[in-house]
């Protein structure tokens, strides 16, 4: 008997890497990780990235404001879901995304 029982972590953290990821994208936000932001910054400094391009020195919006920002976009499609209520339950400190 195929059973997906005990695979509801996995599933869920799958989805909101996915949200978090979509939203970044649409901003134009190569991470939420104030480490990988950092890094990144320091990069474009050696290198000649156009202004337009440029990444500010702090990153503009940690991953639960770019979940509930995504949530807020696409209320059409998600009706019974407020991004922030969902969120304020996923992004725990002891939740293992990036935030």
């Amino acid at each position: 008997v195929n059973t997906y029982e005990g695979y509801g972590f996995s599933m869920m953290a799958l989805c909101c890497l996915l949200v978090e990821t979509i939203q970044c994208y649409r901003e134009g936000m190569p991470s939420t990780s104030k480490t990988e932001w950092r890094e990144l910054v320091s990069i474009q400094s050696n290198e000649s990235v156009p202004s337009n391009y440029r990444l500010q020195e702090h990153v503009p919006k940690n991953g639960q404001q770019v979940f509930e920002q995504f949530f807020r976009d696409f209320q059409e499609f998600f009706p019974n879901v407020i991004g922030g209520d969902f969120a304020s339950q996923a992004f725990r400190p002891w939740h293992f995304a990036a935030c």
